[in-house]
This record gives C-alpha cells, sequence and structure tokens, in this order.
C-alpha cells in the first residue's frame, strides 16, 4: 500500500487504456498513501467511490500543491499525478505544463518526457512533441513506447519514411526483448498506415503480411491448454494419443508434419489440410510442410525421376501461394524436400534396418489406401510406408497429420519405430470428403477436380456440373467443401446465398450447421448453393492465379507438366507400285503413356483474428 510509485504506473496504464474510473482510485490511493498529503482526505473509505469525481480529486490535487508551495523542493511526483488527471479528462495544454514542471527536476526521466510528449501531441503540437520523444530516446535508446510515439508524430507531420524507421526500430526492439502483444499490434497497424500513406506498395503487402502473423502470435500465446487442445483436434474423425497429445501441450507447443508427395497438379482439395494447418499454427504448433519427392516416384512411379525435381519446384510455389491467399503466414512453417534428408547414409541404414522387421504382407497392407495397386507390386511401392513412418524421427515431430485414408500407414509406423528404438508418434486424422462428382477428387478425371489456377469460367463450368443432389447431405463435395473450407475461412463473416426475390431472396448463414439444414430441407436450391460457392472459391484463387501469370511462372508449369506429344498421322498412299506389298500397321512408339494419380480431399478448418485500432496520438 505504500509503494507510491506503483500507484502513479497503475494510474498510467488505466489512463492508457481509458479507464478513469481505476485511475481515478490509483491517484485517490496515492495521495492517501503520502504522509505528507493523506491528512487532507476523509478517511470514509465506503462512500470515496461514490463521490470520487475529477473536479473532486482535482481539487485535492490542487490543496496539495499548495502544500507543496510551502516547501523549497518541488514535488516532482505530485506534477506528475496532477499531469495524468489533466490527461486523463483530455485537457492536454494543463497536462503539458504539469509534466513540464515535473521535467525540470529529473531531466533524464525518460518516462517523464515520454508523457510530456504525447501530452503535447494531443493538443496538436507534434513538432514539439518530436524533441520531448528524443529527450526520452537519449535517456533511454531501448524505451519502445517512445519510439513507438515518436513514429506516430511523425506520420502526423507527414514525415513518412522517418515514421516508418521508427516503427521498424521499435518492432525490433519488441522481437529483442519483452514483447507487449497489444502493443505490436498496435505498432504493426500503424506501421501499415505509414507505408500505405508513403505509397511503398512494395512494402505494403509485406507489411500486412506480418501483421496477420503477430497477430497469430500473440493469439496463440493467449490461449490456454484446453484452447490449444481444442483448436488442435476440431474437426479431426480420429485422433491416435490424445493423451500423449496433452502431456506435451502441458510442458511445450506441438510440433507437427503434414507431407505431399509431389506428383498430379494440386488442386482445390488442398484447401483442406491448408486450413487445418491454420488451426495448428493458431494453437501455436511448430508445422513442417514436407514435399515428399522421393514418394512420389515409389508410388508406381506417379513422378518420372526426370520430371521429380521441377515437379517439387511447382509443388513449393503453389503450396506456399495457397497458403497466402488464406492468410496463412509463412514464416510460422518449415518447409522441407524429403530427398534433402532421406539419401543420407543415416536414413538409409534405417530404411535397411526397418526392412529386416517388417514383412511383406505388412507393407502392402499399410500403404493399401494410399500406395497405388496393381496385380504385380513393385518393390517401390513396398518402401512407401517405411519412408513415410521413418519421416516422424527425422523430422524431429511429434505429430503427423493426414487423411483417414492414412490409418494403415499411421499404425504401422506405431507399431513398427518402436523395435528401431524411436518413439511413437500421435496421429491427427481428417476426415475423407467427397469430389465434385460425389466419388474422389482425381487429378486424372478433369471434370472431377478444380485446378487452383483454373479460370473463373472454367471454376465455374465445373461447378455446374458437379453431383450436387437435392436434400443430400451425406454424399455431396459441395456441401463438404462449404465445411471444411468455406465457413472455417469466413472470419466471423455471413456466408451468402442469393436467391431471386421471387424465391425469398438473400439468405445468410453464420454456421456450417444451419446452411446443412437448409439444403435439407430444399430451402436452398443446389443451383444458388453452386453459385454462392463459386464467387467465395473464385476470391480464394484469384491471388493464386495473379502469382502465376508471369511468362517464368508458365515454364516452370511446362517443365513440370510437359504436354502430351501430339499423335504423328501417317500419309495415307494413293496407290503405289503394282505388285508391291502393303506397309504393315504400326503403333506410335512416342506415344506417351499417363498414369492415373488421386488425391482426395481431406476436412480442415480455420480462424482469424481482427485488426486493433491505433491511438494516432500516441500514449503516456
Amino acid at each position: 500500500p505504500k509503494n507510491l510509485q506503483a500507484y502513479i504506473t497503475l494510474a498510467t496504464c488505466y489512463t492508457n487504456e481509458v479507464l478513469r474510473k481505476d485511475a481515478l482510485d490509483c491517484l485517490y490511493r496515492w495521495l492517501e498513501n503520502h504522509e505528507r498529503y493523506c491528512h487532507l482526505l476523509s478517511h470514509d473509505n465506503k462512500e470515496r467511490n461514490s463521490r470520487l469525481t475529477f473536479k473532486s480529486l482535482k481539487d485535492l490535487f490542487f490543496q496539495a500543491v499548495s502544500l507543496s508551495n510551502t516547501s523549497s523542493d518541488i514535488d516532482f511526483n505530485l506534477q506528475v499525478c496532477l499531469g495524468i488527471l489533466f490527461y486523463l479528462y483530455e485537457d492536454y495544454t494543463k497536462a503539458a505544463e504539469c509534466f513540464q514542471v515535473a521535467v525540470l527536476s529529473k531531466p533524464n526521466d525518460a518516462l517523464l518526457w515520454n508523457k510530456l510528449g504525447a501530452s503535447i501531441a494531443h493538443s496538436g503540437r507534434n513538432e514539439q512533441a518530436v524533441e520531448a520523444y528524443y529527450h526520452a530516446l537519449t535517456s533511454s535508446p531501448g524505451y519502445t513506447r517512445a519510439r513507438y510515439n515518436l513514429g506516430i508524430s511523425c506520420l502526423n507531420l507527414h514525415a513518412y519514411e522517418q515514421a516508418i524507421e521508427h516503427l521498424l526500430i521499435a518492432l525490433k526492439q519488441q522481437t529483442n526483448g519483452v514483447s507487449n502483444e497489444a502493443m505490436s499490434e498496435s505498432i504493426w497497424h500503424t506501421l501499415s498506415i505509414a507505408v500505405a500513406r508513403c505509397g511503398r506498395e512494395d512494402l505494403k503487402h509485406h507489411v500486412e503480411y506480418f501483421t496477420r502473423l503477430n497477430r497469430i502470435m500473440a493469439q496463440a500465446s493467449a490461449l490456454t491448454i484446453d484452447d490449444k487442445h481444442d483448436l488442435i483436434v476440431r474437426n479431426l474423425q480420429e485422433v491416435l494419443g490424445n493423451d500423449r497429445l496433452r502431456k506435451i501441450l502441458e510442458e511445450r507447443d506441438l510440433k507437427v508434419y503434414w507431407g505431399t508427395a509431389t506428383t498430379g497438379r494440386p488442386h482445390i482439395g488442398y484447401f483442406v489440410p491448408m486450413t487445418k494447418i491454420a488451426d495448428f499454427l493458431h494453437a501455436g504448433c511448430e508445422v513442417t510442410i514436407l514435399f515428399a519427392d522421393l514418394h512420389a516416384y515409389l508410388d508406381n512411379m506417379k513422378a518420372p525421376w526426370e520430371l521429380l525435381a521441377h515437379r517439387t519446384v511447382y509443388y513449393e510455389h503453389i503450396i506456399k501461394s495457397l497458403l497466402k491467399s488464406i492468410d496463412v503466414p509463412l514464416d510460422k512453417l518449415k518447409f522441407v524436400r524429403g530427398t534433402d534428408y532421406q539419401l543420407s547414409r543415416e536414413y538409409t541404414l534405417d530404411v535397411y534396418r526397418l526392412s529386416s522387421v517388417v514383412t511383406e504382407h505388412n507393407a502392402k497392407k499399410a500403404g493399401a489406401e494410399v500406395v497405388k495397386q496393381v496385380e504385380s507390386p513393385l518393390l517401390s511401392g513396398l518402401l512407401y510406408p517405411g519412408l513415410q513412418a521413418l519421416d516422424e524421427e527425422y523430422l524431429k515431430v511429434d505429430a503427423q497429420f493426414g487423411g483417414v485414408d492414412q490409418r494403415k500407414i499411421f499404425t504401422f509406423a506405431e507399431e513398427n519405430l518402436p523395435s528401431l528404438g524411436y518413439a511413437k508418434r500421435i496421429h491427427l486424422m481428417n476426415p475423407m470428403v467427397p469430389g465434385l462428382n460425389g466419388d474422389k477428387m482425381s487429378s486424372s478425371v478433369e471434370d472431377s477436380k478444380i485446378d487452383l489456377l483454373d479460370t473463373p469460367d472454367q471454376v465455374k463450368k465445373k461447378l455446374k456440373k458437379a453431383f450436387c443432389e437435392p436434400k443430400n447431405i451425406t454424399n455431396n463435395g459441395i456441401l463438404a467443401f462449404c465445411k471444411s473450407v468455406v465457413f472455417p475461412l469466413l472470419k466471423g463473416k455471413d456466408f451468402i446465398v442469393q436467391r431471386a426475390e421471387q424465391y425469398g431472396g438473400p439468405l445468410a448463414y453464420s454456421a456450417y450447421q444451419q446452411l446443412e439444414d437448409g439444403f435439407a430441407t430444399e430451402d436452398v436450391h443446389p443451383g444458388d448453393l453452386k453459385n454462392a460457392v463459386n464467387i467465395y472459391l473464385n476470391q480464394l484463387l484469384e491471388p493464386i492465379r495473379k502469382d502465376f501469370e508471369s511468362e517464368s511462372m508458365q515454364e516452370m508449369i511446362k517443365r513440370a507438366y510437359p504436354p502430351p506429344e501430339p499423335v504423328k498421322q501417317k500419309p495415307k498412299k494413293s496407290g503405289g507400285q503394282k505388285g508391291q506389298r502393303p506397309p504393315a500397321t504400326t503403333t506410335d512408339a512416342n506415344l506417351a503413356e499417363h498414369v492415373k494419380e488421386t488425391l482426395v480431399l481431406e476436412n480442415g478448418a480455420s480462424s482469424m483474428s481482427t485488426p486493433v485500432g491505433v491511438n494516432q496520438n500516441g500514449q503516456v
């Protein structure tokens, strides 16, 4: 109770948050516990809060000032308290006068100079405020609040480049020291304003991106263990090792990986696991994305060796572009190629060790749902499950994430990794989601999937053909996409289904279950649902299309997926010499053989926080 400086600090914090009642209470307690001024107060504390007002407290402080003036020493803390009181009730000129008197007694006090600068700035004198902030930074170069306020004053003076410089320094100071999440959000938001006003379009995208990253990091740090667990497992069909998951979360953040074999061109089905990856990031997980290039070759040569590197490059670009389109910050992700470590001596030795304890039957069974099944399976396909199991150890993760079709490989890993002395991992599984034709979304069946680079017209055409039977809510790829992707990414907005007025007008849904119920009762017509999804899906795809517009990107696509060579037609001969034997019928040896490639939709979810506003004159 006798810590007078603590009351001043608390009063300052409450003032910045405009919590007037709390700030007044702290200032009153400062007087109440000050041995020189306490006799000025009534000690009837029960009625204090009801009668404590700006005027009553101001009168008390004026009485204290009168007492102080009889002394030879100026009580600078009394002036600070009075300055906070005036600042709290927006009399910034008088607040500045009080802080000016106080700073004369404490010329090296950075906190006082910052309070003076904020008061001057709020009274519209930004040039003088800049001087005060520089005094604060001279005394304390690492004072982030003063640096931030200096950036705001530069912004108000239209000195945008200087504002950007100071705001970046403030962010760096937060990175190196103790970070205040709310203030960090304000700095990023102010920086985005400065960049926009400066006309630096080249920086605008990066600032917006890192603002989102900061928001996700701040949100994750505020979550409880139960909150993190719920985010990680929501919408999953099955979790193997849930007890271990909770135990890890009690100690630290989870490390998880998701892998994709670099085979056929990624399509909109990839939005499903990506939205779940967004959940992991919001829960504070360390996420690794594996581009399983060697797996792509082992799976019945779905990716020919000569195309392997080109397809991996394409996958890296398209997956990163997809993630950015749904506001997933790449800085929180780690990207790895399988061949970066799967050809090492240690990994190769472990492949042999695993082969010595796994039967052909168990290897084939493990890959039955994932590896392409043929009558005479290649040895490469039998190696596939073992490599995926070893990836868990070599990527140093706690958990692997995938579709429920991966379950046999996941249980294979749990059964066999301990035999090599490696820990059993957690496995997180999405439910399988039907494609547009009600079956699987296949890369080899053009109308069953929508490519991430399809044009708006192509998207509309394919959605129009999609299987979407009235009242059918179980085998419906359109509804499944809404549940797995659209609603998790709406960020609190409603999903709008446009209808003509004659059919009741537009419908708005805030939750997926409402949409499903409406479709089941035929309140929502399949055609209207398709149109609504078409609008939203094209909004997601547009930034991806833009990323791939350049000539260099188009060349990259051709190298990864070269068009098939045209079949050469031999010219018909009109006759020939009499008695000449006609040529035998032949096949074109150059005719390309294409292997069907299939990837099934997985389920996922995401949520994002909303931006915080900025006080455009700084804070005390």
